[in-house]
């Protein structure tokens, strides 16, 4: 009879096990030679910051760490080395999950990190062959041709909008959904938001775009509406209408930039190099800076625009957004001669694209 309970004890106590081990997580790493003695931290991403969980040395090129908190939630596997930036992230999903912490890392072995896996995979070759469709045919041509860039960004785009979606319900989905708002353009955002969960629709990431996702939409109904015309200042102080320089032209570009903004300065150059081709046919460019600051302002213009001329708008874009609709910045707007806006959110590609179809070359 002893015999039996004893069986039967240690029969509850494996059942209790394999139990436990169904929600547990299980990483073995493994890492180059070199960093035996090293050590890995795994770490939780909680509210936008790293809270360590857990430190192992390598040993024969290998780390492991386990544990049963978190489950679900993202993590990042980091090589405690400051000259080499080794690390990846890691849905902490009960199961053995396999990291290859190199410098350019791979995690793999449950569902979700499989998932994730084929996500960053597909999204990298999509990204690449774009970037290449970009230097071949845009990049530094006087006469870039878009279309096939164009369509192979929709495409990126939608298999992002797809996928978050499709996912939205798990802890990939969720992630991405988040980490990503805003870094593409989305066309069915609004339809897709609809089918967010709860805990995504009130993150504050989410519901900061939406406030900016208004404001650029706000921009596409302007097109073909007179703009109101808004006090500007000149480098010299003085008060100005936007309107002033509409006269004897057929086209003014407007460029909204700032000084602080590196983006904005890397543009003047090929906004320069457009004006130069188009100004004796009647083209006309103004930059519009949204600084706070004049003397900020005047030392960017010296230094990076001299030969263009400038307006201000000394409350930060307030004034200026009363007859423009803009989020972010640079910001480009043409207008035709008696005010209309013709074409919004430009930069120097759509541009000179949009002047090729006015001008008919």
């Amino acid at each position: 009879m002893k015999k039996i309970l004893l069986l039967a004890l240690l029969y509850l106590l494996n059942v209790q096990v394999e139990a436990s081990d169904k929600k547990t997580f299980l990483i073995t790493g493994t890492i180059p030679d070199k960093f035996n003695g090293k050590e890995v931290t795994l770490s939780v991403i909680q509210n936008d910051s790293l809270q360590p969980l857990s430190v192992d040395t390598i040993q024969n090129a290998a780390f492991s760490f386990k544990g049963n908190m978190y489950l679900e939630q993202v993590a990042i596997v980091r090589l405690n080395d400051p000259e080499h930036d080794y690390s990846a992230e890691v849905f902490l999903e009960a199961g053995n999950i396999q990291v290859s912490l190199d410098s350019i890392s791979h995690v793999k072995g449950t569902f979700l990190n499989d998932l994730y896996a084929t996500y960053l995979s597909e999204s990298q070759k999509r990204i690449t062959i774009a970037e290449k469709e970009y230097q071949a045919n845009i990049e530094g041509k006087e006469n870039p041709q878009t279309e096939r860039f164009e369509s192979l960004k929709n495409e990126y785009a939608a298999y992002i909008s797809k996928f978050q979606i499709d996912n939205i319900n798990n802890a990939v989905g969720k992630h991405l959904y988040i980490k990503e708002i805003g870094r593409f353009w989305d066309p069915l955002f609004w339809e897709n938001y609809e089918q967010l969960p709860p805990d995504i629709k009130s993150h504050p990431n989410v519901q900061l775009y939406c406030t900016l996702r208004q404001e650029i939409d706000q921009t596409q109904k302007q097109i073909e509406q007179k703009i109101k015309d808004v006090p500007l200042h000149t480098m010299d102080s003085c008060k100005v209408l936007l309107s002033d320089y509409l006269k004897d032209c057929d086209y003014l570009y407007v460029d909204i930039w700032a000084s602080w903004c590196v983006p904005c300065i890397q543009e003047l150059p090929k906004i320069k190099s457009i004006r130069e081709k188009y100004k004796g046919k009647g083209l006309k460019v103004i930059l519009v800076s949204i600084d706070t600051k004049f003397s900020s302002w005047i030392h960017a213009i010296y230094e990076h625009a001299p030969e263009f001329d400038h307006l201000i708008d000394l409350t930060g874009g307030e004034t200026l957004k009363q007859t423009f609709s803009f989020a972010l910045i640079p910001h480009g707007i043409l207008l035709n001669h008696d005010g209309t806006i013709i074409a919004n959110k430009l930069e120097n590609v759509s541009l000179k694209k949009k002047l090729k179809e006015l001008y008919g070359e």
